[in-house]
């Protein structure tokens, strides 16, 4: 039976533990948003990239990718943004062209907003 300073150690080595997951974890998501930003780089090129934010900018990020967005910035677009926000941008949106308009709309007519 662990008396309990032994309990308080292993306590502190499991938070220990726990602490060090958490920051290799913000590690690796920053060096994942990295290579987020160098692909969709591309379509922003008018644009200080680093200076884009994901909640700030999210009307201006859902445009340009609906707009102009391969496979993988499409894929990213759907991960990152709930279908209630790219639908309503979608609708909402005065830069996307009609033809990109009508295209997603079909695509998403029949998703629910989940």
């Amino acid at each position: 039976m662990l008396n309990n300073s032994q309990g308080n150690y292993h306590r502190r080595s499991v938070e220990s533990n726990t602490f060090d997951s958490l920051i290799y974890l913000r590690y690796v998501i920053i060096n994942l948003v990295k290579i987020i930003a160098e692909h969709l780089q591309p379509f922003f090129w008018e644009t200080d990239f680093s200076k884009i934010s994901i909640k700030k900018n999210k009307q201006y990020i859902i445009e340009r990718i609906l707009e102009l967005g391969d496979r993988n910035a499409v894929q990213w677009l759907f991960s990152n943004f709930s279908l209630g926000e790219i639908k309503k941008t979608l609708e909402e949106s005065k830069r996307i062209s009609k033809k990109s308009q009508n295209f997603w709309s079909i695509i998403l007519e029949d998703r629910p907003d989940a």
